[in-house]
């Protein structure tokens, strides 16, 4: 999987094919941004279990980022595909240590009480009112 990088970035990725969930958090608290530049996801579980390990999130302005992300307060979003937004998001981050901890402190609370529960809860919903034919 490390071939799939430009040799000169080699040294500077770690590619962790899989790994335990008793090892989430420990790989989580190492890093301190969770870039993830999808340009069409839903609800990311990736998403949810690295703001709930108080990392600022990155995110695309698409699905249940817009939703969740408050940008500046517990994350920041940049459009799809906008690979210069995206740069721009983390080297803010990189640049205000202590603003990358309230936001990582602020992505960590917004997590709590969050469950696939009330996320279902909450589609199901959606889906109800949506017109359609009755089944």
């Amino acid at each position: 999987m490390l071939n799939a990088f430009d040799a000169a970035d080699r040294t500077r990725v770690e590619v962790i094919p899989c790994f335990g969930r008793e090892d989430l958090p420990g790989l989580l608290q190492r890093h301190g941004v969770f870039l993830f530049p999808s340009p069409a996801e839903g609800c990311s579980l990736a998403m949810l279990e690295a703001m709930a390990g108080g990392l600022v999130p990155v995110l695309s302005r698409t699905g249940y980022a817009m939703d969740l992300i408050e940008p500046g307060r517990n994350g920041l979003l940049a459009a799809a595909g906008d690979v210069d937004g995206f740069a721009e998001a983390v080297l803010a981050v990189a640049g205000d240590p202590e603003a990358a901890r309230r936001m990582g402190r602020s992505a960590r609370e917004s997590m709590a009480g969050h469950s696939w529960r009330e996320r279902a809860a909450e589609r199901t919903r959606i889906w109800d009112a949506l017109p359609g034919e009755a089944a």
